[in-house]
């Protein structure tokens, strides 16, 4: 049995994409200009390299319930695709890049980059906060340093990332962590000394990536830090969490019993094996399995095969047990 690769899965997520994209807001993001000749009905030009036509010779339908809703079209070069296809040739991604970029586009008027912006949200994040749209507009300091980590900017944008340049928390970038929909908290790292700041006074962890979770696309997938979420996510695995230390709070818990089951990936390491022994007391509310790398390594720094090793077949996860039995052996 697979997780993210599994085909029926990809093409139900490639479906969903299609029929709920917000294709105004992905046509904007994309940097698309478009007209509207008639409701619904946008015109842009195509992005094919081939087509040297710079006129809006393509069209896809933006109207929600049509049965050609995020289907696009071009007349001059004779080509077609969905939404997914519409990203990944403009943007130059990969398969599994484009749809989950796309996916993050699902929810209209929910930009997760605006949380800062949203007064129903609290915590605050730093009132220094700065999460620009544009590369262009972000402090080379701020975005080589993501970049250099591997998180590309279609990453940077969907989860909301910024930087504080002045104030108290100068020099970091911040990560805000959601619960579901609302603004939990947020953690910062120095881009000089790598040290790790957390806004947790108000008490309110939350799971980073959960804004994007989805009970239908499977399991939900726990690792520790955010930049693990973000590697295993870049790999095309859905409903992955980050829980931002290695204990799982009462809270974190309420949101992931939703899922039918709970695949944790720890790191390879005495954190890691507090991780899993901090669930032993939910045991009678959800079924837990670990996904294990190699000791000495965490999702981020794991090679990419190994992560995928670990994920991608049901049959090599390991059932949690009792406190006893879950001492993690790598």
């Amino acid at each position: 049995m697979k997780t993210a690769f599994d085909k029926k899965k990809i093409r139900r997520r490639c479906d969903r994409v299609t029929e709920r994209a917000d294709v105004r807001r992905i046509l904007i993001d994309l940097g698309l200009p478009y007209e509207e000749r008639k409701h619904g009905d946008l015109w842009f030009p195509c992005t094919i390299p081939t087509h040297k036509d710079k006129d809006a010779s393509a069209h896809i339908e933006a109207s929600l319930g049509h049965p050609k809703h995020g289907i696009w079209n071009c007349f001059g070069c004779e080509t077609s695709g969905d939404v997914v296809e519409l990203v990944r040739q403009h943007l130059n991604l990969s398969f599994f890049e484009s749809l989950l970029w796309a996916e993050h586009r699902l929810h209209t008027g929910e930009v997760v980059q605006r949380l800062d912006n949203s007064p129903r949200l609290k915590p605050a994040l730093p009132p220094k906060f700065k999460s620009p749209e544009t590369r262009e507009d972000w402090p080379e300091r701020y975005i080589n340093y993501l970049l250099g980590r591997g998180i590309p900017w279609w990453q940077i944008t969907s989860h909301g990332i910024g930087y504080c340049d002045i104030g108290r928390y100068k020099g970091r970038i911040i990560v805000p962590v959601t619960l579901g929909r609302t603004l939990r908290t947020w953690v910062g790292r120095n881009t000089k000394t790598g040290q790790r700041i957390t806004s947790l006074k108000h008490g309110l962890p939350g799971l980073f990536g959960s804004q994007y979770a989805n009970i239908k696309d499977g399991p939900a997938i726990v690792v520790e830090g955010w930049t693990d979420k973000l590697k295993v996510e870049r790999l095309g695995f859905h409903n992955c969490m980050a829980v931002q230390t290695n204990k799982i709070h009462e809270s974190q818990m309420g949101f992931l019993e939703r899922f039918e089951f709970v695949i944790l990936m720890p790191d390879g390491d005495d954190g890691g094996v507090r991780l899993v022994n901090s669930v032993s007391e939910y045991l009678d509310r959800q079924e837990f399995f670990t996904a294990t790398i190699p000791w000495g390594t965490d999702p981020d720094s794991a090679p990419d095969e190994e992560v995928v090793r670990a994920l991608d077949n049901i049959e090599k996860w390991k059932p949690v047990g009792n406190e006893y039995e879950i001492q993690v052996v790598y």
